[in-house]
C-alpha cells in the first residue's frame, strides 16, 4: 500500500524526526546545494529509486542545472557504475597511494 501524501510534502518529512536532519543535510553548506543535487541523483541512480531519481533531478533544475550538465552527469554516473562493477569483478588491488589513512585535513 503505498503512502498518499499531499503534492508538496515528501514522504521523509512524515516520518518522525527524519525532516528536519534531511533539509539541514540538503542546505548549502561545504557544498553547495546543487552539488548535494547531483550527488543524490548519482546515488539514486545506483541504488534504482525512482522516486528520488525523478525528485531530486526537478530540484537540480530548479537549482540550476542545465541539460548538458545531466548529459555529463548520466556519463559519469555510467562510467563510474561500469568501473566499479570490473574492478570488483576482477578484484583489483587498491594502489598502495590510495590505501588508508588518508589525509582528509590537508589543504
Amino acid at each position: 500500500m503505498a503512502i498518499q501524501t499531499k503534492p508538496t510534502t515528501y514522504i521523509w518529512m512524515e516520518v518522525p524526526g527524519k525532516g528536519k536532519p534531511m533539509k539541514a543535510i540538503m542546505a548549502p553548506g561545504a557544498l553547495d546545494s546543487l552539488t548535494k543535487e547531483l550527488l543524490y541523483i548519482a546515488v539514486s541512480v545506483t541504488n534504482s529509486c525512482h522516486y528520488c531519481i525523478a525528485s531530486h533531478t526537478a530540484s537540480a533544475f530548479a537549482k540550476g542545472m542545465t541539460p548538458e550538465m545531466f548529459k555529463e552527469l548520466q556519463a559519469v554516473i555510467g562510467m563510474a557504475n561500469e568501473t566499479n562493477k570490473l574492478v570488483t569483478g576482477y578484484q583489483v588491488a587498491v594502489d598502495a597511494r590510495f590505501q588508508p589513512p588518508l589525509d582528509v585535513h590537508k589543504k
